[in-house]
Order: C-alpha cells, then structure tokens, then sequence
C-alpha cells in the first residue's frame, strides 16, 4: 500500500477497527469504492462506445464486474449494442456466439474499417471546361401597331376652336362636308354622370355611321371599315378626345380616336335610340390586330348634337 490508502490503513489499526476479514473488506469498499447510489445494470445497459475501441472494452468490464444476475446472453447484446454504429452492424451480420467472439470480431471490423478509410479514392471528377457566356444578339424593336392617339383639347381651347369656327381635330375652318386629311373615329362610351343607356361598341354587331365623315358626294371606290384595337376592346385611349353631346336627346360621351377610318355604334343601341338601319351582310370591319369583322348593318344619317354643332 502507499499513499492514502496506506494512510487509511493505519488509521483503521490503530483504532482497532480491523476486526476481522469480512468487516476489512466492507471498510475498504466503502472507502474507496464508487457510491452505493449508483446503479450498475442501468449504466451498463446504457453504454455507448465515445472513444476508441479499447476504451470502451475497459469501461463495459468494469461495469460487468459490478452486476450480478446478468446471463451471458445479456451481457453479449449489450456489448453488441454498446459499440459504434458502423461495428454494429457488421457484428449483426456476423452473428457472434460469445461475448469473447464478439470482442474479437469488433477489433477485427474496426482494423477493415480504418484500412478502408487509408485508401485514396481512386475517382478523381473531371472538370468540365468553362465556356464563355453566349452573347445574346438584340433582337430589333419592332414597329408598334397602335394608331396615333387623337390630340387632348381642354375646356378652354374647345371654346377658342369654337368662337373661330375651326374643326376640333385639325386647323382648318369647319364647314358642311368637311373632310380631316387624318380620319378620326368617333366612339360613344356611356357617361358617368348619367344613367340613361349609352352608345358603346359591340364586338358582334357594329354599325358604320358618317358622324365626322359625311360627304355629299361617295368615293368611287370606299375603303374597307377599319377600327382601332382599343376602340373595339372597350378602352379608351388615354389621350383620346372625350365630347359630350346628344342623339335624339339622349346624353351621350363621344370618344374621338384617329387609330379608324369609320364609326360604330352597338346594335342594342341603335335599337334603343329607334335608329334605321340598313342590313348589310357583305359589310366587313378590320380591327387593329389584322382581324376582320362581320358587320349586320350600315347606319347612315344618325343625328347627333356636339354643343352647337349638328351632324348630319
């Protein structure tokens, strides 16, 4: 003995508490063995392998020595299930019969798989060569098929145009038969302001009418009907020419847009406003996207009242 356990020994001589084996042994546990708190089966049972194989192998005998009752069946499944994932499996599939077998299968599993580990794969990915960046080429802007918007007058420039008596579209004097050298569209929208039915456009009935086009004498050869996109979808275009005025004392919004070369106004109302009209199957409209458009009818000669002017 050396140390403090030497020390302890004498102590316990001297006090005469060294009575016979069994108590020796009794004394000497409770000095310097672990807490009688602790629960050895427990702890075994929970046993995970932290470090190296050797170290683990230590701290499972020590702990093994301490229970009693456990059959070498339940000490080889807790050796078993103790060590790393990797050796656990492989002693699964090795099946061993003892705990002595299982011991020495680990190490064994252990050296292959650290040997394994040694070796340098052999599969070295080959680098695909970059490639520059493909160079897009611009793609020229194509043309915009919209028509030019019609010019936005206010309040006080339409009462200027009217007191000299020059056309609202263009500079020259208006007078009966008047022709702008830019044709206009005239499209009727409900307004907001009054809850009387409205002219709109319709996309399956359209009426082509002379509002601004009235001429005495007809072209020799007339032009197809055309329409602009936003007239016959319904959308006004934002710098299109709104006018109020009246057919048949019905309060109406007329749209002025120079994107069409005739006007239109929906079948419903023509019917509603008691307008005649003349049927026409042979009459086609072309929209702003190429598309051409059955017609049922020609309305000629509608009335209509902007301010102090009456068409026809």
């Amino acid at each position: 003995m050396a140390g403090s356990a030497l020390q302890w020994f004498h102590w316990m001589y001297t006090t005469a508490q060294l009575t016979s084996w069994p108590e020796f042994a009794r004394a000497l546990e409770v000095r310097f063995g672990p807490s009688s708190y602790i629960n050895f089966e427990a702890t075994l049972f929970k046993l995970k392998q932290s470090s190296t194989l050797e170290a683990f192998m230590e701290e499972f005998a020590a702990l093994s020595t301490r229970t009693t009752g456990l059959s070498q069946s339940n000490l080889l499944n807790c050796y078993i299930s103790g060590v790393k994932d990797e050796i656990h499996r492989e002693l699964l599939l090795l099946r061993p019969q003892s705990l002595q077998e299982a011991m020495g299968m680990a190490k064994v599993v252990r050296d292959k798989l650290e040997a394994t580990k040694s070796y340098p794969s052999k599969f070295v990915p080959t680098k695909l060569p970059t490639s520059a960046p493909l160079a897009l080429e611009k793609l020229p802007s194509l043309p915009s098929r919209l028509p030019p918007s019609a010019k936005r007058l206010t309040p006080a420039e339409m009462a200027a145009r009217r007191e000299k008596g020059l056309c609202f579209n263009c500079e020259e004097k208006l007078s009966p038969g008047h022709r702008c050298k830019g044709k206009h569209l005239l499209y009727i929208v409900p307004n907001d302001d009054d809850g009387d039915e409205c002219a709109t456009l319709d996309s399956d009935a359209c009426f082509a009418t002379s509002i601004v086009e009235a001429s005495s004498q007809p072209d020799p050869l007339p032009p197809v009907p055309a329409i602009s996109f936003q007239a016959y979808s319904g959308q006004p275009v934002l710098l299109a020419l709104r006018l109020e005025g009246f057919i048949k004392g019905n309060r109406v919004v007329v749209l002025v847009d120079s994107g069409s070369t005739h006007n239109f106004v929906q079948s419903r109302v023509a019917t509603y406003l008691d307008l005649m009209v003349s049927p026409s199957e042979s009459l086609t409209v072309t929209v702003g996207n190429g598309e051409s458009l059955g017609c049922a009818g020609m309305c000629c000669g509608m009335p209509l009242k902007l301010d102090a002017m009456r068409f026809p």
